[in-house]
């Protein structure tokens, strides 16, 4: 079995008893297979457990720079389900998915765009970058007028005429 179990109050200690006694350890946050290998035998060698199940932070979702969504890695299925972050991403991807018509579908694109357009605007407020506000627009109004042409062509099937009859000017 082990020798040690460990319940660190910070990050830093955590890592710092890791690398200490990094051939021996392991981090836990439950552990119940873990403990069942380790009352069989499974796992010789393993003498330290260092508990992270109570450090601040683990269980976060949250929006990166980049666009992506992190899960930390104590988030449970419970925190996915209830996060609005998760259930605005994932009414628009069902919307993008789903339909029930071609224009369900674009508008859950444009909603995409739409939120492109703000993380880039508030990264560059947060990071002290207005050169980001430029590209915002720029994005903005490629994300309009690329929702104007595909709804055009799905109406008209055509990008070159005016939305009036044959011949008329």
């Amino acid at each position: 079995m082990w020798d040690r179990y460990l319940t660190p109050r910070t990050m830093e200690e955590a890592l710092e008893t890791l690398a200490r006694d990094a051939a021996r350890a392991r981090l836990v946050a439950g552990a119940t297979d873990l403990m069942l290998e380790l009352e069989r035998g499974q796992r010789p060698g393993i003498h330290v457990l260092i508990d992270v199940s109570r450090l601040r932070g683990l269980d976060r979702i949250e929006l990166r720079d980049d666009g992506r969504i992190h899960l930390g890695p104590l988030t449970t299925h419970n925190h996915v389900a209830g996060s609005p972050l998760i259930q605005e991403r994932a009414l628009a991807l069902a919307r993008a998915l789903l339909g029930p018509t071609v224009y369900d579908r674009i508008l859950a694109v444009n909603m995409f765009g739409t939120a492109t357009v703000l993380l880039i605007a508030v990264l560059g407020f947060f990071t002290g970058r207005p050169d980001f506000l430029d590209i915002a627009l720029v994005y903005a109004l490629i994300n309009f007028i690329g929702t104007v042409a595909v709804l055009k062509f799905l109406r008209y099937g055509d990008l070159g005429r005016a939305g009036g009859k044959e011949g008329e000017i």
